[in-house]
């Protein structure tokens, strides 16, 4: 039988065919790159600190209220890389699970150290934690 693409490895297995067989044939020279299983663990931005709940308040230093996002809010510290309206992915590192929420900036807190965050209670719940607990080891990253 007579394969006129027989000289090019990169064609679709069934390009030279009347019937075109099935609608993909897996060829051995395309294959997707492997996932790195290290990717979680070497987020440039990610940065490892604690974080605290909290009730929230009335008025914020952003202007933002807490309820924004179904109370998925976070404080950061004065000197922190992170500013109002920002969104960030929090992973909590005190359990097995290590729960991962996206929360958003809506408050500046004096006195913080720039890998301290203070969770609304809903975040700080939504981690899997009871507030019983007080503080947890926590990964901060940027959302992009």
């Amino acid at each position: 039988m007579y394969y006129p693409y027989a000289y090019m490895p990169y064609v679709h297995p069934y390009a030279g065919y009347a019937y075109p067989g099935p609608a993909y044939a897996p060829s051995p020279y395309y294959r997707m790159q492997p996932v790195n299983p290290y990717y979680y663990y070497d987020r440039p931005n990610a940065v490892q600190g604690q974080a605290t709940w909290t009730e929230g308040g009335e008025v914020t230093k952003c202007g933002i209220p807490w309820s924004t996002d179904d109370y998925m809010t976070v404080a950061v510290g004065k000197d922190a890389p992170y500013r109002c309206g920002q969104e960030l992915h929090i992973t909590n590192l005190s359990t097995p699970q290590q729960e991962e929420i996206k929360v958003t900036v809506v408050d500046e807190v004096p006195g913080y150290e720039p890998n301290q965050i203070s969770l609304h209670r809903e975040a700080f719940e939504e981690l899997g934690v009871s507030p019983d607990v007080g503080v947890i080891q926590v990964e901060i990253e940027p959302a992009d």
